[in-house]
């Protein structure tokens, strides 16, 4: 998920591949999709149950509407195994992950001194963006500055 949002928050396009592992001397190995395919389970052909999935899973972490216009899987055959490729072009809008944290919130009854605590919920969110093939995570008021420059260089050259 951070790795999409960081693609989605840069200069460039970039695919992201699942059922390929990557190893440092540029021999990869396909495992395909297929456990994969088998967890995702909903009714659809093979290939339309993962895109379905992956879509789905990141939709829980990334809110913005705006992340299905720069979000594109495809599946494809490598001998006997399906890969997904996910081409994620850069966003419009800065893309956020939100993660939802549950945190103790101690409350007192100030008539009764009585001490309870809770469960509440908090949205945490997070800024990605990708150099370099490096995901790199930002504070909130470092991504703005980096959106604005990136917006403004953006239009300068236009």
């Amino acid at each position: 998920v951070e790795e999409v949002a960081s693609i989605m928050n840069s200069k460039e396009s970039a695919s992201l591949f699942i059922g390929v592992q990557e190893i440092t001397d540029g021999n990869n190995i396909i495992h395909g999709i297929k456990k994969d395919i088998q967890f995702l389970s909903i009714g659809q052909s093979d290939s339309d149950k993962f895109k379905l999935g992956v879509k789905a899973a990141l939709k829980k972490y990334i809110k913005n509407p705006a992340f299905w216009d720069s979000f594109e899987p495809k599946i494809h055959k490598i001998n006997d195994n399906e890969i997904c490729e996910l081409i994620i072009s850069p966003s419009s809008v800065p893309i956020f992950v939100e993660i939802e944290k549950k945190i103790k919130v101690k409350k007192t009854d100030l008539v009764t001194m009585d001490v309870k605590w809770h469960d509440q919920k908090i949205i945490e969110h997070k800024c990605y963006v990708r150099h370099d093939a490096e995901k790199i995570p930002y504070t909130i008021p470092d991504f703005y500055t980096y959106w604005i420059e990136n917006k403004t260089s953006n239009k300068k050259n236009d």
